[in-house]
C-alpha cells in the first residue's frame, strides 16, 4: 500500500507512473509535454505511410521496453521491507522515469492506433488512400489542435484516436468483420526479455497463467476478487500466499458493471482494505454483451502498457473461447494457450483465468482432471487450482497442481460472505 513505510534507495520510488493520474506536479506537466509531441510526432508520420510498415511500429514497442527496463532498479526485498528472511528481490524505479515513459507512451499509443484501424478497414475492403483521407488526416488535425491546448492540472486530457473518425457504417463493418478460422491463428513470439520473477509466491510467476477451477455458483468470482485485491495491496492471499504488489485488471464478460461495483467493496469490507489502497490498483473491464473472443483480445491487449499490471483475470474463460470452438480439441486448446503465453509476456504479467468443472462428481479425479474440456487445459498452464466440495457444509478444498513450485498441500476453505477463509479444523 503507499502509506506503507518501505526501505527505498536514493532518488528511486516505489511505484511506476505512466499517466496514472492528473498533471498535477511540475515534473508530471513535462511528461504530458512530451507525450504531446510524441503522440502528435507519430500522427503525423502516419498520414505519410504507403501502408503501416511493422517493423516501425515493432521498434517503437522495443525503445518503449528499454526505456522502462532502464528505469527499473532490484532492490533485495530484506533491504525493501526490513524482513531478513526475505530472499526475493523488487522492482522500483528511478526518480524522473515519468518524461521517458510518456514520450515512448506517447509514439507507441499513437502508431499502434492507426495501425488497428488501418488494417481493419483494408480488410473489410477500404482503399489505402481512402483510409489516409477519410479516417487518418482528419484525427491528425484533431491531434494537432489537441497538443496545442493549454495542460490543466487536475484534468487528464486523452487525445482521439482514428476510431473517433469512423463513420457509422466503417464501425459496423469492423464489428461485425467475422473471427478468423481458430486453426489460422498463429500466437505472436514472445519477447526474449521477459523475466521470471515472483507473483503470488508457492503459486504463479511473472508470464505464467493459472486456471481456477470449480462448479458452477461455487463462489470462484468472490474467490479470485479477493485474490486481486491481495496482489493489488501485497497482502497475504487466504492467509496462505504470500503476494507480490501490482496493479490488476480483471475482464469480466459475465457481470454487470453494477454488480461488480457492489461486490468488490463487500470483499475489501471482510478483509479491512481501505478504498485508498485499491482505488488507482484494481480495474474492472466489463465486457458483457460486448465481449471478444481469446483472439480477438489481442488488440485490446496491445493498448496496454507493458509492465502496467501484475495480474490479468478473465472471468470467465470459457465465454472467451472464439465461437465454434470445441473446448475438448487439444489442438485447439493449446494455440488458445499459446497466445495467452504471448500475452503475458508482452505484457509482463500473469494471467488468471476463471473455468468451470466437468460435470458429475469431481473427487475421484486427480487435480489436472478436474476442468470441463480437453486436458490440455491442464497440462498447457503453469497452474492447475482447483476447488472440489468438501463432506462439511459451506466449505470447500483447495488443491492445485504447480510447474514451478514444490507441490502444496490441498487445504480447506470455509465460506464467510463474501469471502473464503482457511478452516484447519
Amino acid at each position: 500500500m503507499r502509506d506503507q513505510p518501505f526501505n527505498l534507495p536514493p532518488d528511486t520510488v516505489q511505484f511506476s507512473n505512466d499517466s496514472g493520474e492528473p498533471p498535477r506536479t511540475a515534473l508530471l506537466q513535462e511528461a504530458e509535454r512530451e507525450y504531446r509531441k510524441s503522440y502528435l510526432a507519430a500522427a503525423r508520420e502516419v498520414v505519410t505511410w504507403d501502408m503501416p510498415d511493422p517493423e516501425v511500429i515493432d521498434e517503437a514497442w522495443k525503445e518503449r521496453k528499454r526505456v522502462r527496463r532502464a528505469a527499473e532498479v532490484l532492490v533485495p526485498s530484506s533491504f525493501m521491507f526490513g524482513n531478513p528472511n526475505m530472499d526475493s528481490e523488487q522492482i522500483v524505479y528511478r526518480l524522473g522515469h515519468e518524461i521517458d515513459f510518456s514520450r515512448t507512451r506517447g509514439r507507441v499509443q499513437a502508431l499502434e492506433l492507426a495501425k488497428q484501424y488501418w488494417w481493419a478497414l483494408s480488410d473489410v475492403g477500404f482503399s489505402d488512400e481512402e483510409i489516409l483521407s477519410q479516417v487518418m488526416k482528419p484525427w491528425l488535425a484533431d491531434v494537432e489542435a489537441w497538443a496545442k491546448r493549454p495542460i490543466i492540472p487536475d484534468e487528464w486530457d486523452v487525445p482521439t484516436g482514428p476510431d473517433d473518425f469512423l463513420t457509422n457504417a466503417q464501425r459496423q463493418m469492423i464489428e461485425w468483420k467475422p473471427m478468423p478460422s481458430t486453426k489460422a491463428q498463429t500466437a505472436p513470439s514472445p519477447p526474449t526479455s521477459a523475466k521470471s520473477v515472483r507473483q503470488i509466491h508457492g503459486l504463479l510467476r511473472e508470464g505464467e497463467t493459472m486456471n481456477v477451477i470449480a462448479s458452477p455458483k461455487v463462489g470462484k468470482s468472490w474467490l479470485v476478487t479477493d485474490l486481486a485485491l491481495a496482489v493489488a495491496t501485497g497482502r497475504k492471499w487466504l492467509d496462505w500466499f504470500d503476494t507480490e504488489p501490482g496493479h490488476v485488471l480483471i475482464v469480466d464478460n459475465e457481470l454487470h458493471r453494477e454488480t461488480t461495483a457492489n461486490r468488490i467493496p463487500k470483499v475489501m469490507k471482510a478483509r479491512g482494505i481501505p478504498l485508498e489502497a485499491v482505488a488507482e490498483r484494481v480495474f474492472v473491464e466489463n465486457v458483457r454483451g460486448g465481449l471478444k473472443d481469446i483472439f480477438g483480445l489481442g488488440s485490446y491487449f496491445e493498448t496496454l502498457t507493458p509492465g502496467r499490471f501484475k495480474l490479468i483475470v478473465l472471468d470467465a474463460f470459457y465465454r472467451f473461447m472464439p465461437k465454434d470452438t470445441d473446448e475438448n480439441d487439444n489442438g485447439t486448446m493449446s494455440q488458445v494457450y499459446n497466445h495467452l503465453d504471448s500475452y503475458a509476456a508482452n505484457l509482463g504479467c500473469s494471467f488468471v483465468l476463471v473455468h468451470h468443472s466437468a460435470k458429475g462428481n469431481q473427487s475421484g479425479k486427480s487435480v489436472t482432471n478436474v476442468g470441463a474440456g480437453a486436458g490440455s487445459q491442464s497440462r498447457a498452464t503453469d497452474t492447475h487450482l482447483v476447488l472440489r466440495p468438501h463432506e462439511e457444509p459451506d466449505c470447500i478444498v483447495l488443491d492445485a497442481a504447480v510447474r514451478s513450485w514444490p507441490p502444496i498441500e490441498p487445504r480447506v476453505l470455509r465460506w464467510m460472505f463474501p469471502v473464503w477463509t482457511p478452516d484447519d479444523a
